[in-house]
């Protein structure tokens, strides 16, 4: 198998004032079989942060990945459980872990994903603060453009069900 180059795994990096974002292209690249980036992770969780109602309409599918990717889903209000996934079980948590990927979004990846971002990134720095810059997550991004982008720049098929419901719906 090929080596995973430093280019590889730049891809997935872009800076911005919420932090790092991924591409929702990369992010359905990920998802690909046969993708190299596949090949950088051990485990990626995704984290839906958009209301039930939201979630439930259309959400990134894990059917075909096997145990390499999980998708949580976690509502505004439920950032501490949301933390609990992550450092609930201190004992496999590993300093600079860059063999698993958080990736964080909700519709438009403007305010919900990026608070939960922040929040699981401050109790990340928290609980590292004598090993500063070491993270147990350092491999922690939000899907720039949110669920919406994902779904319209074609990726329903990556999608349970394959469709989108808005914040907005008055169902």
């Amino acid at each position: 198998t090929d080596v995973i180059d430093i280019e590889d795994r730049k891809k997935l990096k872009t800076h911005s004032s919420t932090g790092s974002e991924i591409a929702v292209e990369t992010m359905a690249e990920m998802l690909c079989a046969g993708s190299r980036l596949r090949e950088l992770y051990d485990h990626v969780y995704v984290i839906d942060c958009r209301y039930q109602y939201e979630f439930d309409g259309g959400h990134i599918s894990e059917r075909a990945m096997g145990d390499w990717l999980s998708v949580h889903h976690f509502m505004p209000h439920q950032m501490d459980e949301a933390v609990t996934l992550l450092f609930g079980d201190a004992a496999r948590l590993k300093l600079n872990d860059d063999r698993v990927c958080v990736i964080l979004h909700c519709e438009f990846s403007q305010k919900r994903g990026p608070a939960m971002f922040e929040k699981l990134r401050s109790h990340d720095r928290a609980l590292n603060i004598r090993a500063y810059p070491q993270l147990y997550f350092p491999e922690m991004y939000v899907m720039k453009g949110g669920y919406k982008a994902f779904f319209e720049q074609g990726h329903a098929a990556l999608c349970e069900p394959p469709s989108y419901v808005p914040e907005t719906d008055v169902r």
